[in-house]
């Protein structure tokens, strides 16, 4: 764990943003602070991704340095100073590239948006670096685990801010978008933690566990009408529904997080007003005294971004001990015999492309 001010408390400034409410569905974003470089390419009608390697089992406990090394890469992409984020600096513009169907495996007929600042036609135009970063999320993620993903979309807010995000369509709740930004896809290792944390949303809030809530699709921007979503479900309500009973995230949230909830919920409540200085420091004195509950600092942001955070350390890290509640809730996951398969499936990508 990190218990420095400086790193800490800008890594949870950057997570508080995770969760925000933009037209007509919730986002789910993560930031990195790395400065990528990029190339160009032609902008063909329509691309499809490479073939993915084979899947080798036996790769699955074959690369405990790549493992280390993208663990290492979450936990140094989420602190640095120079974003001047602690004053209450707003979030940097979102500007949309590219927009792709996904069918399958294959991303295709591509929208460019016209709209895009002259600066910013090359890396609209970078088909090789948007491929490449698709190719690395459909290797990472077994084909039967993203058939609710219909859209592929390419945006930046310039480096060192959100690398990726997943989002509901805005055609049809049970459906949803992989959103990444180019410009901060450089690290290997980083995009991949960050991919799987992505997938860790899709995997915990698609309609299977939580079913959509039609209203809440349709008036997302109206907090009386979430209120009273929230007051009438008597399961864990993550913002697109109320979860099943049996879903991964309603059973996460009874164990791990209604002893917590009255404490984090004082501090939630104030990243609604203007004061967002004082409510990152509320958050991070809220991690800081639940520091032993959570993975990184990072998690602490709410039990939806706990969840994904947790499945991808998961993924990525040895087995733990229970001594912990960070430790108990890696250890949550092995209960479910196709949760483990799916670690492996994951590990066996990773492990199968590492040089």
């Amino acid at each position: 764990m990190r218990n420095s001010m400086p790193l800490v408390a800008i890594g949870l400034i950057l997570a508080c943003l995770l969760f925000v409410c933009c037209g007509s569905a919730f986002v789910f974003t993560y930031f990195v602070l790395r400065l990528p470089g990029g190339r160009s390419a032609p902008s063909p009608d329509s691309v499809q991704s490479t073939e993915v390697p084979a899947l080798s089992p036996s790769a699955t406990s074959a690369c405990p340095a790549t493992m280390e090394e993208v663990i290492r890469a979450a936990q140094g992409s989420t602190s640095g100073p120079e974003q001047g984020l602690i004053g209450g600096t707003a979030e940097p513009e979102s500007v949309i590239l590219v927009r792709y169907r996904v069918t399958g495996d294959e991303i295709a007929s591509p929208f460019y948006y016209g709209a895009v600042p002259r600066g910013l036609v090359v890396m609209q135009q970078d088909m090789e670096a948007q491929v490449s970063a698709w190719k690395l999320f459909e290797t990472l993620v077994p084909r039967g685990q993203r058939s609710m993903v219909s859209e592929y979309i390419v945006f930046t807010d310039g480096p060192g801010n959100r690398l990726a995000a997943v989002q509901q369509s805005a055609d049809d709740p049970d459906l949803w978008s992989v959103q990444v930004d180019p410009a901060d896809i450089g690290d290997r290792f980083a995009l991949t933690f960050t991919l799987v944390h992505e997938f860790g949303h899709l995997l915990t809030l698609n309609a299977s566990q939580v079913p959509p809530d039609q209203e809440i699709f349709a008036h997302s921007d109206d907090p009386l009408l979430y209120k009273q979503k929230v007051q009438a479900c008597s399961t864990y309500f993550p913002g697109e529904g109320c979860s099943l009973s049996g879903s991964y995230i309603n059973a996460f949230y009874d164990r791990f997080w209604t002893g917590i909830s009255a404490d984090w919920q004082a501090v939630d409540s104030l990243s609604q007003g203007k004061d967002l200085e004082r409510y990152y420091e509320a958050l991070y004195a809220f991690y800081e005294a639940h520091q032993d509950q959570f993975v990184d600092d990072y998690a602490a942001t709410d039990p939806t971004e706990d969840m994904a955070e947790t499945f991808t350390y998961f993924v990525f890290s040895d087995r733990p001990a229970a001594d912990t509640t960070g430790g108990q809730k890696i250890l949550f996951f092995y209960e479910y015999a196709e949760l483990v398969t799916l670690r492996e499936d994951i590990l066996a990508a990773v492990c199968e492309g590492t040089p």
